[in-house]
């Protein structure tokens, strides 16, 4: 064996722990990714919930809008239809993360079991249509199927 073989020797070693490396590097930088999209979306559904919560006229008319949409004045029904159109932006906003891989199906299910709670109320599925039409084709077949399952759970009960 000459240097010459060596040498491709070790360059074809060197080729091989460079890949090795940048393998590493790559699911290192997926793992920073994914963790920053999971912080942006709890964040997402923090703010949210903090908004409900720090606001009793705001939850007031979330809650009555739910339970008799009808009733409430017309600025009323138009703020509960922004603020419909921003929980559900933010919704898919998760499905969207979960759909790419980003979050994880407990993560995702955690999800729905928060959307099926808005969507159950005596109103939801009405106020939804409302505002279906600002969602993707794709996440609007996945509440109208949550909306589908919701109502044949009830009529089961």
């Amino acid at each position: 064996m000459n240097v010459q073989d060596i040498l491709q020797i070790l360059g074809g070693i060197g080729v091989i722990a460079s890949i090795v490396y940048t393998g590493y590097q790559i699911r290192g930088n997926t793992r920073a990714l994914r963790a920053a999209a999971y912080q942006n979306v709890s964040q997402s559904f923090i703010s949210l919930w903090s908004s409900l919560f720090a606001d009793p006229e705001i939850l007031d008319l979330i809650l009555r809008s739910g339970d008799d949409f009808q009733s409430l004045t017309r600025i009323e029904k138009a703020r509960v239809r922004f603020a419909t159109m921003t929980f559900m932006r933010t919704y898919e906003n998760a499905y969207f993360q979960y759909k790419i891989g980003i979050l994880q199906d407990q993560d995702w299910a955690a999800s729905v079991g928060d959307l099926e709670g808005n969507l159950s109320r005596p109103c939801g599925p009405m106020i939804w249509q409302l505002v279906r039409d600002c969602s993707g084709a794709d996440f609007r077949g996945v509440v109208d199927q949550i909306i589908d399952r919701l109502g044949n759970e009830a009529a089961k009960n």
